[in-house]
């Protein structure tokens, strides 16, 4: 009986597809993001975001949590579900780039997605506190809904 329980266990677990992988779902958004090395790269809450009259362009304003050139915009992940687009902005410090001043700067950044909004949220996928993402954004307004 165990041997059945570890088999289905295992068929189960062999049929989710990872992120990135399978429909509906994407990772990293290409072109978006800083060429050289950074560190201590993690997701960031974004501010606001909207989305274009074609359905598919997008604006996300941040803040960085240091000056240009100390942090920077390491990617974008988009995550595509049936009620809706979930967007996670990453950034990190530069590397080797030093003490960095203590400042927020606003910064924005503008992508395609791969498939429109249609009738989902946009929201977005940083965890608020620690805990899971949230904010959900309606596809066509700027502001958190």
């Amino acid at each position: 009986m165990r041997l059945l329980l570890v088999g289905v266990v295992l068929l189960a677990v062999g049929c989710v597809p990872a992120v990135g992988e399978g429909p509906g779902l994407s990772g990293p958004v290409a072109g978006v993001g800083y060429e050289g090395e950074l560190v201590e790269v993690g997701p960031v809450r974004f501010v606001s975001a909207s989305v274009g009259a074609d359905g598919v362009s997008v604006s996300v304003l941040w803040w960085a949590s240091g000056p240009s050139g100390c942090v920077e915009l390491d990617r974008v992940e988009v995550a595509y579900g049936e009620e809706l687009v979930e967007v996670t902005v990453f950034a990190g410090r530069v590397a080797g780039a030093g003490v960095c001043a203590a400042v927020v700067e606003e910064r924005s950044v503008s992508f395609v997605l791969e498939e429109p909004v249609g009738g989902r949220r946009l929201r977005d996928g940083a965890p608020v506190g620690g805990g899971e993402a949230g904010g959900g954004l309606p596809g066509s307004a700027g502001g958190f809904g």
